[in-house]
């Protein structure tokens, strides 16, 4: 059962529609064709492009959330180094974010998978990673946990054997750093290098590729938040 706090999220300013579909779709495929044609495979085909965002739900605190999996033993009150005045901690907790995506991933016969993930974005004075997890939207199933293993450093873990044997065998180019792909359209922001190694570094605990196309979907939702997917104007 889904925890009570989804039913109260903070709605993001933008939302998913036809129009930023239609841009998130054609950003994807100028990443996938640059990939594609750094490697030498750029052709003629039809392009897959495996992740397709469905909803930004919104966002909440740990203190509304307390219990999203894998939270680092230091933003807990388990942690006998942490707060320990409860009204420090609970303020502590407002100040870290929840966030919650509906997403798909889709297989080479072009089969959805309806994916629900919530994630933290980490407090950067603790060192963080992201943390979190990724569910079968409609079962509930467990697919994968997001930790925070080191420094501005997530590591994406799947567990669903099911979802890891029908992923596995699709050998679809998938694009796990982004750093030379993408191009930011707000000059104001760091470098792109820049911004994907030193604040956004993902690991794949066992290198499957359904690892990588959530974490493709966790890297969509950093570059929407900082603007380089979706410009000001669509998102109002």
């Amino acid at each position: 059962m889904w925890p009570v706090c989804i039913n109260n999220l903070s709605p993001r300013k933008y939302q998913v529609n036809e129009e930023i579909t239609e841009k998130i779709t054609e950003f994807l495929k100028d990443v996938f064709k640059k990939a594609l044609k750094d490697q030498g495979k750029l052709n003629n085909n039809d392009i897959l492009i495996p992740v397709r965002l469905v909803s930004f739900l919104g966002n909440c605190t740990m203190a509304e959330y307390p219990d999203i999996p894998n939270t680092p033993i230091h933003h807990t009150d388990d942690d006998e180094d942490g707060c320990s005045d409860p009204a420090d901690f609970l303020e502590h907790l407002t100040s870290l974010e929840c966030e919650w995506v509906d997403f798909d991933i889709i297989d080479t016969n072009h089969q959805s998978l309806p994916l629900r993930m919530v994630f933290n974005w980490g407090d950067g004075d603790c060192n963080d990673g992201f943390w979190g997890a990724v569910w079968e939207r409609n079962t509930e199933e467990l697919i994968a946990n997001i930790l925070s293993t080191g420094d501005c450093e997530t590591t994406i873990r799947a567990v669903s054997k099911q979802y890891i044997d029908r992923y596995q065998s699709q050998e679809t180019l998938i694009p796990v750093d982004l750093a030379y792909e993408l191009e930011f359209d707000n000059p104001e922001l760091a470098s792109t290098s820049e911004m994907w190694h030193t604040s956004f570094f993902v690991v794949y605990a066992n290198e499957l590729e359904i690892e990588k196309l959530i974490g493709l979907a966790l890297r969509l939702c950093l570059a929407i938040n900082f603007g380089s997917v979706i410009d000001e104007n669509l998102m109002r």
